[in-house]
């Protein structure tokens, strides 16, 4: 019951950010509609950078201000419904100096004892960025060089379809 409640929860909360997530690909339609306009309505470009500048400033204030908002959100919902006091350390301490077993947290849903391994731990006390890198061979080196010729000549048919 607990369980089939929980995950409930996680649906309805997947399901709200998937409509944030088609909020901001529609405002970022828009921002980039509008600037066009702007771009367009001012013959002066320093002045039109000028403004990108500013609303781009602006812009990151305020994300940062929401993702601080979200991540006490966060917290306190982990707070109240698991007990957990404190999600992470702070943003001064290095990933580094604290032990990995602090910088994990296990959430155990069906009541049975999880303990992962030292190197389990410490992969994913890595977070959610860490990705193994691709192995840098010949065979990729030639492909992304193959790739960038590609797009050189797409951009160079662009432009000159762009002319006429």
């Amino acid at each position: 019951s607990l369980h089939k409640l929980f995950n409930l929860r996680v649906l309805c909360i997947n399901n709200h950010i998937s409509d944030l997530h088609k909020q901001i690909r529609t405002l970022k339609s828009d921002i980039c509609k509008h600037k066009h306009l702007l771009h367009l309505s001012i013959p002066n470009q320093f002045t039109f950078h000028e403004v990108i500048y500013t609303a781009n400033h602006y812009g990151l204030f305020v994300k940062d201000h929401y993702k601080q908002h979200f991540i006490k959100k966060y917290d306190w919902l982990l707070y109240k419904y698991y007990n957990i006091t404190q999600r992470y350390q702070s943003h001064t301490t290095s990933a580094s100096t604290v032990p990995s077993e602090e910088r994990v947290t296990v959430l155990n849903l069906d009541g049975e004892d999880v303990n992962l391994a030292k190197n389990e731990l410490e992969v994913l006390s890595l977070g959610p960025g860490f990705a193994v890198a691709p192995k840098v061979d010949a065979k990729m080196l030639r492909s992304v060089e193959v790739n960038m010729t590609k797009a050189a000549y797409k951009l160079k048919w662009k432009a000159v379809n762009d002319e006429r």
